[in-house]
């Protein structure tokens, strides 16, 4: 059993890089990715071991919403004509180039004809402004659920992890009346993705460290301020650090759920309340308590999020030295 995975979106929203970034370059040629211009014909299709990527041709300049929606919804009408499970559409991620700044009419529209079954992918996440991101995940809440919503950067694999999970869990949840074939798809799929999975681990791992090292100095550069009190600044470039960590594995933290990730420490913020008092401590230890809590940050969403709750979150904190930070878990 494979699933198929349709792909849709407006033209040089980055679909095809997408399925690009979760296949290879044998899959995907270069020269089937335009660069803002259509390349994507009516629907190609590209198999892998493991899924079918449906990829449709993006909706261009003139083409009205009403003709888009149909043209996709088509073709997964069509498929579900053809009475084979193979052909039917397990799941749709609709792409939205981040660069462009804002959710449009047309892709609002787009989504809600898509109803249930459409999950959001926000593309070039590496080119997109911090504060523009977030209005953009702010504008995409008010449309889809947060767990719907994908934080994307295909050239350099973020939050990919995240998405071939979800992949996987639809691919699930479509399958569930064929378990006998689910053992051999789950090993196919572990096989195909092993050595890429890795890679993007690899790359989100040395990415979270960068940001809790420069997290670490920006802190040591904050005590040496002659100031008391400066909790205020620390706590933004904590904050700041977990936001950005969590971008690097895929998941869309807004200031206020990094805000309530930190609160899950609860002694820690009285440690830097305290610490701001102690003008000859603070630079031996605030760096500390930061590289910490980047650490604790780095393994709860490295985890999946949802598979680390609260307590271990906390433990996380406790169990990570400052001289032992190398020999354990990054």
């Amino acid at each position: 059993m494979i699933p198929s995975i349709l792909i849709c979106g407006k033209t040089g929203a980055g679909k095809t890089s997408l399925i690009q970034a979760l296949s290879s370059k044998e899959t995907v040629p270069d020269d089937a990715i335009g660069h803002f211009e259509p390349t994507t014909r009516g629907v190609v299709v590209y198999k892998t071991p493991v899924a079918n990527f449906v990829d449709c041709e993006g909706m261009e300049p003139g083409q009205t919403i009403r003709q888009y929606a149909d043209f996709v919804l088509g073709e997964v009408q069509k498929r579900l004509e053809f009475g084979e499970v193979e052909n039917v559409i397990t799941g749709v991620f609709y792409c939205i180039d981040g660069s462009g700044g804002r959710i449009q009419h047309a892709d609002e529209v787009l989504i809600g004809a898509l109803d249930e079954e459409v999950n959001v992918v926000l593309t070039k996440a590496d080119i997109i402004r911090e504060k523009q991101l977030e209005k953009l995940i702010g504008q995409l809440e008010e449309i889809v659920p947060p767990e719907k919503i994908f934080v994307i950067s295909s050239c350099r694999a973020d939050g990919l992890t995240r998405l071939q999970e979800c992949i996987c869990d639809l691919a699930e949840h479509a399958l569930a009346d064929a378990n006998e074939k689910m053992d051999e798809f789950k090993s196919r799929w572990e096989e195909y993705y092993r050595e890429k999975l890795a890679a993007w681990e690899a790359s989100a791992s040395r990415e979270a460290d960068h940001l809790v090292g420069c997290a670490v100095w920006r802190s040591v550069a904050l005590s040496l301020l002659p100031v008391p009190l400066d909790i205020v600044p620390q706590s933004v470039n904590e904050l700041y650090m977990i936001h950005r960590i969590g971008g690097v594995y895929g998941h869309s933290v807004s200031r206020d759920a990094a805000a309530e990730l930190a609160g899950k420490l609860g002694f820690h913020f009285i440690i830097n309340v305290g610490l701001s008092f102690l003008m000859g401590f603070k630079i031996l230890v605030f760096p500390v308590v930061v590289w910490r809590a980047g650490k604790a940050a780095k393994a709860y969403f490295a985890s999946g999020e949802k598979k680390c709750p609260e307590e271990e979150f906390r433990a996380e904190f406790r169990r990570t030295g400052f001289r032992a930070g190398a020999g354990r878990r990054s």
